[in-house]
């Protein structure tokens, strides 16, 4: 439903829409270049002072390993990552809502949130 609103949204814009559509799409693009340089410098540098200083295997550090991560994901890696833990996320926000149970409505009421927290949780599908 959503991909089928996008084609139809997409099918209906203007010449300027679709050319500032390709413009932001260009300048995430080099925003996200610029930090995975970043990062790669960054890596490189505390990997460098570790060894230098004979601080231990700079592999085994877990920033070193979320820069290691993040360099080599693929975008479907990283878009499914990120759906998961918005994912996650929504189905937190459902179960913050259990109440004290008090009598059966609260019951039902607990029950509702509980499936429809394993349902976000369940969806494997990416929007």
């Amino acid at each position: 439903m959503i991909v089928r609103n996008f084609e139809q949204e997409f099918n209906n814009m203007t010449t300027e829409q679709y050319a500032e559509m390709v413009c932001l799409i260009e300048r995430q693009a080099a925003q996200i270049e610029m930090m995975r340089e970043a990062l790669k410098y960054l890596h490189t540098e505390k990997c460098d002072y570790m060894r230098i200083n004979k601080l231990g295997n700079p592999y085994l550090e877990h920033g070193t390993k979320l820069a290691v991560k993040a360099l080599y994901a693929t975008p479907d890696q990283a878009l499914e990552q990120f759906a998961a833990k918005v994912r996650e996320q929504c189905a937190e926000v459902c179960e913050a809502e259990y109440v004290n149970v008090a009598d059966g409505d609260d019951e039902v009421y607990n029950s509702a949130i509980t499936h429809a927290s394993r349902g976000i949780r369940a969806i494997k599908e990416l929007p």
